[in-house]
């Protein structure tokens, strides 16, 4: 012989709980007093650390009704609450009120006076297959991690192309070859005042070694001698300059 039911519960078969489940999400049970006498009422979870259910116990008047508020902890992962699912059942139990204070009744109250009604859980977007749901969940987590990555990656290309000073040396290499049939002359020029520098250089060179053959008047070829260095000196940063440009 089933025991009377002293309470409908709508939902009466599960509690459905809709993602996403990184945030809290609540799943209201509503409890209705069938009797014309006052009903404690208490609810239990096989799985507690998930939840927090707001009241888990208390007194519903006769005829009168109470919503209870189960809410579902974030979790990190999805897959979590997959392997868990199966496991996630809740227990509401009632029985007639007494005098007693509501915790006190549930310690004392005998078994057999306790009528229970159980509801399954249900996680909403993993009812369609959780390795399908979450295999496409990582795909796209994929695909747009790559999208984004591509954005940027094309942005700086674009970015460098735009760019004055990356643009610049392609034009100028192009123009260097034109210009330099213009330039025969100058270059020239160039030689010509390079041989000139050489052949004061040479008679630099040539008076240097006179003057040091020469002993006669020593402080004369000594301020002869600075002067002609300085000159060779000269001369030399004119060689050098002159090659370079």
């Amino acid at each position: 012989m089933s025991k009377p039911q002293f309470v409908a519960l709508e939902p009466n078969n599960e509690l459905r709980f809709n993602g996403p489940f990184t945030e809290v999400v609540t799943s209201h049970l509503k409890l209705q007093n069938l009797t014309d006498k006052p009903v404690n009422f208490k609810v239990k979870t096989t799985a507690p650390r998930f939840y927090c259910v707001r009241p888990n116990c208390g007194q519903i008047a006769a005829s009168g009704t109470v919503t209870v508020n189960v809410m579902l902890q974030p979790v990190d992962q999805v897959q979590t609450l997959e392997k868990e699912r199966s496991r996630h059942k809740f227990l509401v139990q009632s029985a007639l009120a007494t005098d007693e204070p509501v915790e006190a009744f549930w310690k004392s109250v005998d078994p057999t006076k306790i009528a229970d009604a159980r509801l399954k859980v249900v996680f909403a977007n993993l009812d369609a297959g959780s390795d399908t749901s979450t295999a496409r969940l990582d795909d796209n987590h994929s695909t747009a991690q790559y999208t984004s990555t591509d954005k940027v990656f094309e942005e700086k290309i674009n970015k460098s192309s735009e760019n004055p000073l990356n643009a610049q040396p392609r034009p100028n290499l192009v123009h260097r070859a034109p210009a330099s049939h213009g330039d025969e002359g100058k270059s020239s020029e160039k030689d010509a005042e390079n041989r000139r520098l050489t052949a004061q250089n040479q008679e630099l060179r040539q008076k240097l070694s006179e003057m040091l053959m020469n002993r006669s008047e020593p402080s004369q070829n000594i301020f002869n001698l600075q002067v002609l260095l300085v000159s060779l000196a000269a001369l030399l940063i004119g060689i050098i300059l002159g090659k370079l440009f």
